[in-house]
């Protein structure tokens, strides 16, 4: 039994082992496409939406 217990723990060790070697492998990576978020200020919709409200 205690083989058995051994032995699980070694093989849990090694799967952390590997996934870490293959996260690292993919977030090595440079990221060309990273996400922009832009937001429009609240002073300049305020202004938007007066100017919008004159063209109607």
């Amino acid at each position: 039994m205690i083989k058995g217990v051994i032995f699980c723990v070694i093989f849990l060790v090694v799967q952390l082992i590997g996934l870490n070697y293959v996260d690292n492998r993919l977030n090595s990576s440079p990221k060309e496409a990273r996400q922009v978020v832009t937001t429009t200020p609240a002073i300049n919709r305020e202004e938007k939406e007066k100017k919008d409200s004159r063209l109607s």
